[in-house]
This record gives structure tokens, C-alpha cells and sequence, in this order.
């Protein structure tokens, strides 16, 4: 069996292949529909929209356990918020009107890349997030992979060494270590927050 991890890169996908032998290759493409296939695709997207007025508990959870780290997890809104929404006054209010609360201008811009995960997923794929795997791997909240000991950490941590890709060192990281989580959780050694169907997977 092969695992796949996929990470957003820029306005792009990352993306790392690994079998019981290590890491078979890596790249970058525009579409999820172009990935290569995998027994199990872990990805770092929310796959499940909340219901109207809710969170996702899987959220809540996995924000609690980041502590200091909880920013690296944005919140997902409705799937009204997103589609075909501009982010402007008139969106920020309506949220805060149904919602309660509004997405920040960050958290919005994901929202189309949250879409073509949702349409594209199938059985297979599940919701990971990388700074809940590394602390998982390493026991402990990891520095920020944007400092050089945070980059050192994460490399330690793999037991794999990452595959050429033209794309940015945090990326390639957290879509090694979204293969890493795609691999246990074949194995059934990995952890999640949340609901079954809906959770995030460490």
C-alpha cells in the first residue's frame, strides 16, 4: 500500500507518496484531481463543513491541545461563507448576524481550497493537521517550523528524508508528516480529535 500527504503550498498542492520502504517521490500540482493514488490520502483541509451556528468540536479539541500553537488551526465556517463570497463588510456582518462570529480575511481565502477538498475527497482521505502530528511524533509542542530549530525538530522527527520539491521547506515538511499520518492510520496507530465523521487525524 501506498500513503499520500498533501499540504497547501501557495495557491497549490504539495504532496508526498510513501510505501513500507520510505518515500517513493513528491511534487506539486494545481488540482487535488491530479494527485497520484493512494491507499490513504491525509491532507491538511477541512473536509467537513459545521453546521450553521456551530463549530466543529474536532476544532475546539485540536486548538485546545495546541495551546500556544492554536493559531496554526483556523476555524471552519459554513460552506454558505465561502461559496462565491467576497470577503468584505456586507460577509463580515451577515456572519456575525447568523453566526455570531466572522472568519478572519486568512481563514476566508481558504475557503475555495476547502471546496475542491470537499467535492474531490473520497473513501480514503482523511483531515489531518500538521502541528498536532509533530507533537504527537515528538511528545511535545514543536518551535515554529519558520525558525531554524523548528526546521531542525521537524526533520529529526520524520524518520524519512523528504523528496526534492520546488516548493517552500514548511510545506514539504508538513506534507511529509501528513504521509506520516496517512501511513498510521493504516496501521491504526494514529490519533484524532473530534467525531468520527468528523475528525482530524494525528
Amino acid at each position: 500500500m501506498r500513503w499520500l500527504g498533501v499540504d497547501r503550498a501557495r495557491g497549490r498542492w504539495a504532496w508526498v507518496l510513501l510505501d513500507a520502504d520510505g518515500v517513493v517521490g513528491g511534487g506539486v500540482v494545481g488540482a487535488l484531481a491530479e494527485l497520484p493514488a493512494a491507499g490513504v490520502v491525509a491532507i491538511d483541509i477541512p473536509l467537513v463543513f459545521p453546521d450553521e451556528g456551530g463549530r466543529r468540536r474536532c476544532e475546539v479539541e485540536g486548538r485546545r491541545m495546541l495551546g500556544d500553537r492554536r493559531s496554526t488551526m483556523f476555524e471552519t465556517f459554513p460552506r454558505w461563507v465561502y461559496a462565491g463570497r467576497s470577503y468584505d463588510d456586507a460577509l463580515r456582518d451577515e456572519c456575525r448576524r447568523r453566526l455570531g462570529r466572522a472568519p478572519s480575511a486568512h481563514s476566508h481565502a481558504l475557503g475555495r481550497s476547502i471546496l475542491e477538498a470537499v467535492a474531490v475527497a473520497g473513501p480514503g482521505w482523511i483531515e489531518t493537521h500538521p502541528e498536532l502530528a509533530f507533537r504527537r511524533i515528538t511528545g511535545t509542542v514543536v518551535p515554529p517550523k519558520t525558525r531554524p530549530d523548528g526546521v531542525r525538530v521537524r526533520l529529526a522527527a520524520l524518520g524519512v528524508a523528504p523528496p526534492p520539491i520546488r516548493a517552500g521547506t514548511d510545506d514539504v515538511l508538513d506534507a511529509c508528516v501528513c504521509a506520516i499520518v496517512a501511513r498510521d492510520h493504516a496501521a491504526g496507530t494514529a490519533r484524532f480529535v473530534g467525531d468520527p465523521g468528523d475528525a482530524i487525524w494525528y
